[in-house]
């Protein structure tokens, strides 16, 4: 009951096409894992700066800071000035002459302009440079029926299905029509329920929800 023969020439890339079709028709998760893991594995944090992942009260071209980002600061033509930081927990830095300064809210481009401003009471039109290092401030959770539940770091365009990929996805008992996505908006904290099939089954792509900084994933 062959359909194809992997001896003969160019047998074997049909039977490969052919058994990943079943795959995505057998077990649709299994295949998004394989497919999917792929793509994310190639993300650089650079990715991030790209957008701002809470698209609904920040500009989508821009990124902002937060704590435990990493910064490399540079001064022109004060090369003892140059350096690399770590935003602390309460969301400030320390920089020479200038002290405590607070990052985490900001761009680049809004830091880059406070701290040329404080610098100028020590030096002559100071000209400052800042580069994002590592992005460590934008993470998502996911909890209960996945493979490995966790917190994970936001390194670009990241949806649902792309998330529970990441977690190793369903475990055998997972409930996948019952998921709820917590998101924090403002004050409060909506939950938005959503159901596998909808996603795997729908002919657009909006009920595969684009992940917001913050977010839990909770599988029941």
């Amino acid at each position: 009951m062959w359909l194809v023969c992997p001896n003969k020439p160019g047998g074997t890339l049909l039977f490969i096409g052919v058994l990943t079709l079943v795959m995505a028709i057998l077990d649709p998760m299994q295949y998004f894992i394989t497919s999917i893991s792929r793509a994310q594995e190639s993300r650089r944090p650079a990715d991030v700066l790209k957008h701002a992942v809470d698209e609904g009260s920040k500009g989508e071209d821009e990124f902002y800071i937060g704590p435990e980002d990493e910064l490399e600061i540079m001064v022109w033509k004060s090369p003892e000035l140059t350096r690399k930081v770590t935003v602390r927990p309460d969301g400030k830095i320390s920089f020479p002459f200038i002290g405590d300064v607070n990052a985490a809210g900001l761009t680049t481009a809004k830091l880059k302009e406070g701290i040329t401003q404080r610098l100028k009471e020590y030096i002559t039109e100071p000209e400052v440079s800042i580069s994002v290092i590592a992005v460590n401030s934008y993470y998502f959770f996911v909890m209960g029926e996945v493979a490995k539940p966790g917190k994970y770091p936001l390194k670009g365009r990241t949806t649902l299905l792309q998330a529970i990929t990441l977690a190793g996805g369903f475990t055998p008992f997972a409930s996948k029509n019952r998921i709820s996505v917590f998101r924090k908006e403002g004050q409060t904290e909506r939950k938005i329920p959503v159901r596998f099939d909808d996603i795997i089954f729908s002919e657009t792509a909006e009920k595969n929800l684009l992940l917001r900084s913050g977010d839990t994933i909770v599988v029941p």
